[in-house]
């Protein structure tokens, strides 16, 4: 096959509208390249949130597992951690509901609710009688 000019030959007439076979290649390589970075970097900033949740659910479960006299003379201090852990789930779920092709985290979701909500009565339960 020859190319001259950007043209090539198709059985002696030369065609200007045909690409070749690997430029076409190339394009969607590219094209897959950039939309697997763009992912990489949208799945990187929710595992960042997801071990934020993790270390801020770990403080308050090291804050729970006090004896009763200092749980409740730092109760204002655990149910600040607690706010903490809320809005870090609901900042990680408003990330993920703008977002397509990132991890399922609603299991991780519904946990950290039922997290909460037991944290919340055993606050109230253990520490202000």
């Amino acid at each position: 096959m020859l190319r001259v000019n950007g043209f090539r030959e198709l059985n002696g007439s030369f065609n200007a509208n045909s690409m070749e076979v690997g430029e076409c290649g190339v394009c969607g390589v590219v094209g897959v390249h950039v939309s697997l970075v763009v992912s990489n970097q949208r799945n990187q900033t929710t595992l960042e949130a997801v071990q934020e949740l993790n270390h801020s659910i770990q403080d308050m479960r090291n804050a729970l597992q006090l004896n009763v006299p200092f749980r409740s003379n730092y109760l204002d201090a655990q149910e600040l951690k607690l706010q903490i852990v809320y809005s870090l789930r609901i900042q990680l779920e408003a990330n993920h509901q703008s977002r397509w092709l990132t991890p399922d985290i609603y299991q991780l979701l519904f946990t950290t609710d039922q997290f909460i909500d037991q944290a919340k009565a055993y606050l109230a339960q253990k520490c202000r009688w």
